[in-house]
Order: C-alpha cells, then sequence, then structure tokens
C-alpha cells in the first residue's frame, strides 16, 4: 500500500473520496499485473513500481504550500490519473504492442469512460482524470482543457497536468531498470543505452527552483546519455513552465551532478555466490545444538495452526489445533522423527515460495499478517525463513508431506539443500502438514526426551502430544489421520514445564505484559539462601525456550536475587536467527523497563505476607523486603515507600501487629526496637578471659521501659546478612515511610534514653556503703526474666526478677550476719558486672564463715 503525503491529505479531506480511491487503486494494479508483458520487455518498466515512485515523487517535487492548495477533488483526480496513466500500455491482442505503446494515453479515456461504473467513476470524472493523464505526453499545456467543476470544487486540470508530466519523468534512478532484469535481457543496442542511461542516475530531487539530478558515469557515450535525459527534463518543464512559475511553486531549471570514473579499478565489484556452499554454512553456523530441528518444525507447525485457527474463526467454525511429535527407536537409538499438525497445510505454490525459498516464510506475507492481526491480534513465530535447514544437519532425507483446503497434495523428498526436487501428488489428503526427518546414523544418538524438554516450556496455542514408537517403515509413511488416532490411546500430552516447585510457589509472582507474561520468585524460604542467591531467568518466546541469562540483566538489581521466567509473545523482542539469545538492541531495552515495572508486583506481595498470621512468614518478608530497599535506587526507595500502607509491624512484646496507615494516623512518636544479632560490646575481662554482653539486652530493658510508660514500641527485624554485605534493618524502611509524614521516630539501638531516667528502690545505707551509688534497684516488670543492665555510668538490678526480688528482701533485713550481707553484696557486685569485688566479697564471706564453723 502506497503511503504518499497525498494520499494522507486525501484520506482527511474526504473519505468518501479515499475510499473511491482504494477501489480504483486495486483495479489499476490488476491491469499494470500485464503492463510489462509481451513486446515491451525492451522498454523500462510502467508497472507497478513505476507508479508507486510517481506517486512517491510527489513528496518531494510539490511544495506544502502546493498541495494543501488542493482541493479535495483535484487530490483524486491527480493520484487517480497517476495510477492509469501507463495502464493502457497492456496491448489487446498479438500485434498490438506497438500501438499499445503509442495510443496509451488516449486509449486511457476510452477505458475510464467505458469502465466508469466498475470504477465507481462518474462520466465527469473519468473525462477529468483522462485529461489530467494527457500531461504526460502532450509537448504543451495548453492541449489540456483548462478547468472542470466537480460537484462543488474546481479543478485545475492542467495544473494537475504539469504534475503529473514532471513526476513522471522524474523516475528516472536504476529503480526504473533494475539490473538484475538489464542482465535477464537480450536488449538491441538502443534499448540497452536507454536501460545504461537509468543505471547510471542515481536520483533526482528539488532544491529551491531547481531539480538537481546526480549520476555516475564510466565514458563519454555515459555523459551524452544522461545529458540527453536532463535536456529532457528540461523540455518537459519548458511545456508546463506556465504553471510551476506561477500556480504552483517555481521551477525553473535542471542541474547535473556528474561523478565520472576514469579507471575501471574504480567501479565497485560484487560478490559472486556458492548458494550450496553459503547453505552448509548457515547450516552449521546458526544452530548449536543438534536437536534444534525438533524445534524448528513444531514452531512452523504452531504457526500453521495459528493461521488456520484464524481462517476458522473468521468463517465462525470450531477448531481444535493438534501437533503431533513421533519419535521411532531402533535398538535404544533414535532412528528418526516426524512431526504432524492439523494446521493450514501447503498447496504446491507454498511448498515452492516456503520450504523450497530459503529465506521465505508465510510470515512475509502481508494477506497472513493482516488476517492474523485483524482476528487474533499474534504474529507468527517464523521470521528467518531457514527453519528447514536445521535437519539437514542430521539427516539428508527429509520428506514433507502436506494438503491445503481445495489444493492438491504435495509430497517432496528433500535429499540436500542442491538437489533439485521433483514434487509428486501425496495420497495424504487431510488438511495439515507431516515431516518425516530420518536421522543420519551419526546423529542416532540424540535424546528425544531432552530435545522436548529443553525447548517446550509453555506451549499452550496447541495441543501437543508425544509419541514413542519402534522403528516402523509403515508408521513412518502413514496417514496423519492415522497417525493422530494412534495418539488417542498411545501418546502423552506434553505438559507445561513447572517453574515454581512445592516450597517455593508461596514466594512468587506472575507478571504480565501487553505482549509477555512470567513470573519471579524467591530461590529460597530461608534468608541466607536468599542474599546469597545469582538469580536467573528463562528467556522464553511463545513458550519456546530461548536462553537463561542472569536476573540483574532483565530486573532491577535490587531483585538480582530472584529467579524467574520471562514468556514474549513472537517478535515482541529480536532474536537472532538461531533463537537462543536476545538481541540486547534499543528495542530489547524498552522491554526490560517495561518487565522492571511489573515487578513492583513481588513488593505487594511481600507487604501482603507481612499480614500473615506465621510470625515466621512475617518476619521473613520484612527482611526480604528490607534487603530490596536497602539495594534499591533512590527512585525504587521512594516507590517501595509509596507502597508500604498496608504493611503490618509486631508491636513490643506482643502477637499483635498494625499497618503502618493506622500507626501513621495514630502516633507522635514511634520507637524502635530491634536484636544486634552477633554485634556485642567488650565489658571487662576475668581470668584472663575477655568477657562480653550483648547490646541487645539494653535495646531490650529501653523498649520494656517505654512500653511500660505507655508509648508505642515496635519490634522489627534484623537480617544476619553475609558479612560482606550491608544488613537488611526492617527499621531503615520503617523509619524511612514514618518519617514522609512527619512522624518522630527513635532508634533504640542508636540511642540511649533511659539513662537518669530510674530511681533506685530503697536499701539500707550500710548496702549502699558496699554496692556503691552507681548500683540501682528497678522493677521492670516487661522483662521478669532480665536480672541486670549496663546503662551508661549505672547498674540496673532488676526486683521484678523473682531471683533478684529474693536478694533485694535479704538486703533490707538488716539483722543480716557479716558472712550473710557479705554473700548477699557479692552476688550484686555479680549482677553489676563487678567481677573482682564479687570474688572479694565472696573469699571474705567464706573465710568468715569458717571461723564461726558455718562451713
Amino acid at each position: 500500500m502506497i503511503t504518499s503525503k497525498l494520499r494522507q491529505q486525501l484520506q482527511a479531506q474526504s473519505s468518501d473520496l479515499y475510499a473511491r480511491l482504494q477501489v480504483l487503486d486495486s483495479r489499476a494494479r490488476q491491469l499494470l499485473e500485464y503492463a510489462q508483458g509481451g513486446g515491451h520487455l525492451s522498454f523500462t518498466t510502467h508497472g507497478l513500481s513505476h507508479i508507486s515512485a510517481v506517486e512517491k515523487n510527489y513528496d518531494w517535487l510539490l511544495s506544502d504550500s502546493d498541495t494543501s492548495a488542493f482541493t479535495a477533488a483535484e487530490t483524486f483526480c491527480l493520484l487517480a490519473a497517476s495510477l492509469f496513466h501507463d495502464a493502457l500500455m497492456v496491448p489487446r491482442k498479438l500485434g498490438d504492442e506497438a500501438t499499445a505503446r503509442t495510443e496509451h494515453v488516449s486509449r486511457a479515456r476510452d477505458f475510464l469512460i467505458k469502465n466508469r461504473d466498475s470504477l465507481a467513476l462518474s462520466l465527469h470524472e473519468a473525462d477529468a482524470i483522462a485529461e489530467v493523464i494527457k500531461g504526460h505526453a502532450v509537448n504543451k499545456i495548453g492541449d489540456i482543457k483548462e478547468k472542470i467543476v466537480l460537484g462543488s470544487e474546481l479543478v485545475d486540470l492542467r495544473k494537475l497536468g504539469a504534475c503529473l508530466s514532471v513526476s513522471d519523468i522524474s523516475h528516472a534512478d536504476s529503480s526504473r531498470a533494475p539490473e538484475i532484469v538489464f542482465k535477464h535481457l537480450e536488449l538491441n543496442e538502443e534499448s540497452r543505452f536507454h536501460w545504461r542511461r537509468h543505471l547510471q542516475i542515481s536520483g533526482i530531487t528539488r532544491k529551491d527552483d531547481s531539480l538537481i539530478m546526480s549520476a555516475v558515469i564510466f565514458s563519454d557515450d555515459g555523459q551524452v546519455a544522461v545529458t540527453d535525459y536532463k535536456n529532457a527534463i528540461q523540455g518537459q518543464l519548458t511545456s508546463v513552465s506556465p504553471y510551476f512559475n506561477t500556480v504552483l511553486s517555481p521551477i525553473r531549471r535542471v542541474e547535473l551532478i556528474i561523478s565520472r570514473l576514469e579507471s575501471p579499478l574504480q567501479q565497485k565489484l560484487r560478490f559472486q555466490t556458492n548458494t550450496p556452499a553459503i547453505l552448509k554454512l548457515l547450516i552449521e553456523g546458526v544452530y548449536d545444538r543438534d536437536d534444534v530441528f525438533v524445534r524448528e518444525l513444531v514452531q512452523n507447525s504452531l504457526d500453521a495452526c495459528l493461521v488456520r485457527r484464524a481462517r476458522q474463526g473468521r468463517r465462525n467454525l470450531t477448531y481444535q489445533p493438534q501437533i503431533l511429535l513421533t519419535f521411532f527407536t531402533d535398538r535404544g537409538s533414535l532412528r528418526a522423527f516426524r512431526v504432524d499438525d492439523n494446521g493450514v497445510g501447503m498447496d504446491i505454490n507454498d511448498v515452492q515460495d516456503t520450504v523450497m525459498w530459503i529465506g521465505s516464510t508465510i510470515s512475509n506475507r502481508s494477506d497472513v499478517v493482516e488476517l492474523l492481526q485483524q482476528t487474533l491480534g499474534k504474529n507468527l513465530i517464523a521470521t528467518f525463513g531457514i527453519g528447514l535447514l536445521s535437519c539437514f544437519k542430521v539427516s539428508s532425507s527429509v520428506k514433507v508431506r502436506t494438503a491445503k483446503e481445495s489444493g492438491t497434495p504435495v509430497e517432496v523428498h528433500l535429499t540436500s539443500i542442491s538437489d533439485d526436487v521433483t514434487p509428486e501428488k501425496a495420497s495424504d489428503t487431510s488438511i495439515g502438514t507431516t515431516i518425516i526427518v530420518t536421522l543420519d546414523d551419526a546423529m542416532q544418538s540424540i535424546d528425544g526426551d531432552a530435545a522436548v524438554e529443553h525447548h517446550f516450556r509453555m506451549i499452550t496455542q496447541a495441543e501437543v502430544k508425544i509419541l514413542k514408537l519402534p522403528w516402523s517403515a509403515e508408521l513412518a509413511a502413514a496417514a496423519r489421520d492415522r497417525m493422530f488416532k494412534v495418539a488417542i490411546a498411545e501418546a502423552e500430552t506434553l505438559s507445561r514445564f513447572s517453574y515454581l516447585g512445592p516450597g517455593e510457589r508461596n514466594w512468587g509472582v506472575e507478571i504480565h505484559g501487553d505482549d509477555f507474561s512470567g513470573a519471579i520468585w524467591l530461590p529460597s524460604d530461608n534468608y541466607k539462601g536468599v542474599v546469597n542467591s545469582e538469580g536467573t531467568l528463562d528467556i522464553l518466546s511463545e513458550g519456546v525456550f530461548v536462553a537463561n541469562e542472569p536476573t540483574d540483566s532483565w530486573l532491577p538489581l535490587h531483585f538480582a536475587f530472584c529467579n524467574g521466567f520471562l514468556n514474549f509473545s513472537s517478535k515482541s523482542i529480536n532474536l537472532p536467527a538461531g533463537r537462543d539469545r536476545v538481541i540486547k538492541n534499543d528495542r530489547t531495552k524498552l522491554k526490560m523497563q517495561d518487565v522492571a515495572e511489573k515487578t513492583i508486583q513481588l513488593v505487594d506481595f511481600l507487604v501482603g505476607k507481612t499480614q500473615q498470621s506465621s510470625a515466621t512468614n512475617r518476619d521473613f518478608a520484612a527482611a526480604v523486603l528490607s534487603r530490596v530497599f536497602e539495594l534499591a535506587d533512590e527512585s525504587w526507595k521512594n516507590r517501595i515507600l509509596r507502597r508500604l500502607d498496608r504493611y503490618q509491624v509486631r508491636k513490643f512484646k506482643s502477637e499483635a501487629t498494625m499497618s503502618l496507615s493506622d500507626l501513621r494516623q495514630a502516633m507522635k512518636t514511634v520507637y524502635l526496637e530491634y536484636n544486634a544479632g552477633r554485634w556485642v560490646s567488650d565489658l571487662g575481662a576475668f581470668g584472663g578471659k575477655t568477657l562480653y554482653h550483648k547490646e541487645d539486652d539494653l535495646v531490650e530493658l529501653q523498649a520494656a521501659l517505654k512500653a511500660q510508660d505507655g508509648e508505642t514500641v515496635l519490634t522489627l527485624t534484623r537480617a544476619d546478612a553475609d558479612p560482606r554485605s550491608k544488613e537488611a534493618l526492617e527499621s531503615t524502611m520503617v523509619n524511612a515511610y514514618l518519617r514522609m509524614f512527619s512522624i518522630k521516630t527513635v532508634d533504640l539501638a542508636k540511642t540511649n534514653v533511659i539513662v537518669g531516667t530510674q530511681r533506685s528502690k530503697p536499701v539500707p545505707s550500710i548496702v549502699r556503703q558496699e554496692v556503691g551509688n552507681f548500683v540501682k534497684f528497678v522493677d521492670v516488670l516487661g522483662l521478669p526474666s532480665g536480672k541486670s543492665w549496663k546503662v551508661g555510668n549505672e547498674v540496673w538490678i532488676n526486683t521484678a526478677n523473682p531471683l533478684v526480688e529474693q536478694i533485694y528482701s535479704q538486703l533490707q533485713n538488716e539483722t543480716l550476719s557479716g558472712a550473710q550481707l557479705k554473700a548477699a553484696v557479692a552476688i550484686v557486685h555479680l549482677l553489676a558486672f563487678d567481677f573482682e569485688e564479687a570474688l572479694s566479697d565472696l573469699v571474705s564471706s567464706f573465710v568468715s564463715k569458717s571461723r564461726t564453723g558455718i562451713l
């Protein structure tokens, strides 16, 4: 379909005239199929390529001010005249060739008027179009009628004739005289002169008020030829000058730019091809796996089924696509492979145009592409037209049997890529295609199961069955219908590849785009198993495996530990001929951005997991999401924070959780506590060994006291990450969320908020003298198991602990003996981490008891 600016203008000006132009276009094309036949072989083309070029020439020949002044009727008449100006060169009978050439302009008028009903033209429109056509054959513009009124619009016929005249003669480059045709034709000297003239002209365009023509010549004769053509264009301009000097933007002259090659060595040389050798290199170089022919043949069957599905759907007929893969084994080796489908099938023309034409596929046919887009919104898998070549990597005997609706069944036997093939009428008449590949001896070690498992992961377009049979020449040659019947009882249905195992299924999400689907999931339900993983993605095209790639090449780095798969619809990503990787071009990068956007669903999934009753699941989800937040860039951090409203956090010493959205609405200050893990502080030494006390204890103490005071305290997770990487702190993410809403947060692991806030319960003065003022006896009711803590320069001893409470009661007894007091004070010193003083007290108590006979 031509898409010139004038056509676009007509479509905008008048939908009725544009629709009628479509009818004219189809009729003109039928005539133009014959415009280059018979006695006109020696003339340069006047067929479809020429009329397309003439119409496209208007894009540069006419200025915007020229075309914008056209009425809808003028636009219609000029385009119609362009379609039919050379169409009547078709001879009416043998011997009429010369007359047809000289009279094609006058015959155009007769044809248009006689066939105006089938062309949807009025008598006046046919007459006006015929006048415009005269423009490319008259010596002076005055030979054309000046104006005509069509409906309510004035049509300047001479202006339109001038446009057609200059556009027609400006189609002068090598596309007018293709070199491949020139080499094929046996032309006389005069004809060869005219063909070479076009071959030497590289192009024509307009600049200001001049036409610029460029040519490359090799001789004086060449210069004469292109100069002669330049003068012909100048003469044509002169004949239409009243219009290109006044009504239209002026074109006053033709300039010729000539490049002359002085030596034959200056011309370009071209490769000559050895087709069989090139195809052999193609077979060996494109496909890495020997079993790739299984994939290629199944993909062809999928395409055939897709086309038939579209055609049946347009007829409102039901259709169940079927594909059968049969592996024939002989003494444990794969002897032959057969694929049957009930797809659209082929006739002899299809076999010639696809099977026997390397590089051609049905996806090159515009009618098929349009059918699939209009009915199913799908594209075919076939792209390169070399799939059948993969069979010759493993076989020197490939049989193709196929039948198309209303066509003669065809069978061909292919033995190599260079042998001639004699088609035969096939006895197999059911619609569809069968391909039988007999493997060469050296290739019979191919594993059919491995091939299916590797290549086919999510085939849903057709029911695919696998049949395994011992070698049988009869079954290998059986009709399609018989094989499908055998498959009913004997074959296994190809199952979809299972990507998510039972344990992983709870920790992944499906993602979908306009032309892809997939899933991503965590590699483990153990945090260390997650952060220590380097994820991979399987890339599929229409369910067929393409490649396994690192996750971080498709997903943001903060999801690099995930595994998954992405299944793209046909042609939505660019694949090389071998279909074993993705070409990382700009188109793919845009697709990667689209995929990355969809991964926000995993954030939503993890947020949802924090709402579960299982504390283990909540904490694991929180740790992973915190890890993602730590690794994310700023833009992703902001996106994650905006999705945390329903994120659930745990309150200190409580099984209850609350959402962050509820938290932000009710609180002004929130305290955060979390375990410090293995990070500890050096407190002293005893007996030559370093003693430690976990910082967790002080954090927990602060949390308990704040909770006792009625403050909101959250218990958050802190993942024990690999030492080489940054630990994941849930508090970092929660704190960032709350800051967005101006909620003050206090991180109890980093801030001491209780130093100096507690007064000691009373003890006798004698005890105070022994333990010092830095020791305080306090009730921490929320931590009854805790005995003591070091808080800054103070030691707090928890009298809410039952054992400590007994010691505290004893210390209130002023009748204690000296030894008993020493023993009690020693325990206090131990609780206060004063080990040397405690040892001294215990020794003193022991000696005292020995003297009094107590011990």
